[in-house]
């Protein structure tokens, strides 16, 4: 079970010891994660707020204390599997290994989780171009933050403009080859992209293998 799929357990019916924050907190994220498989099996141009709440087992005024809107809940939703995409990545780069394996570490983990994570991968990867310009906007930001991850992962010291320009060639690489796996809904063993991305990244930022 992924983590998108384990939309919580309803509260519990009458009385409970669960303060008003508890109640507000535990049905904000079930609407999260059931926006986030809502929108990954049908679609964000077929996603509904009913949909939404209703999967998530909150009612409609439920909905709409925490979002403005269903599109106020998707660039939420959307946020929080960014955040979780990058906690993985943030946890596996370890600074006394050579570059060139913190790469391998940072593409492991990444391709892992669109594999483990379906849904989370579709609603990054690819429904969020459907949720108009605000989100594109906020998509855009997000790759630069992933870049600027990278980098951080990787070099020892202030890129050139022209190594900093080929990691974010190489990001966006990786990024439109995940994407094109999950639109063909090919979650299965990626090794063979990864060991194909590794080869590229070598010969876009040579610096990686200076380094015994």
């Amino acid at each position: 079970m992924t983590i998108t799929d384990r939309v919580a357990a309803p509260l519990p019916r009458g009385r409970h010891a669960l303060t008003r924050g508890e109640v507000h907190a535990s049905q904000r994220t079930r609407l999260l994660r059931a926006m986030t498989v809502e929108v990954a099996q049908r679609g964000y141009a077929a996603t509904t707020a009913a949909g939404v709440y209703q999967r998530a087992g909150v009612s409609s005024r439920a909905f709409y204390e925490n979002f403005s809107s269903l599109h106020d809940c998707f660039l939420a939703a959307y946020e929080a599997n960014v955040a979780i995409l990058q906690s993985r990545l943030g946890s596996v780069s370890d600074r006394r290994d050579p570059p060139l394996q913190r790469l391998v570490a940072l593409l492991d983990a990444y391709l892992s989780t669109i594999t483990q994570e379906p849904d989370l991968a579709r609603i990054f990867l690819v429904e969020v171009y459907a949720a108009g310009g605000e989100a594109l906007a906020h998509r855009l930001a997000v790759h630069q933050r992933f870049v600027e991850t990278v980098i951080d992962a990787l070099a020892d010291e202030k890129l050139s403009e022209t190594d900093h320009f080929a990691v974010e060639t190489l990001v966006a690489a990786v990024t439109f080859q995940a994407t094109m796996h999950v639109i063909a809904q090919e979650h299965g063993d990626l090794r063979e992209l990864r060991t194909n991305l590794v080869a590229m990244a070598t010969r876009l930022c040579p610096w990686l293998q200076d380094f015994p």
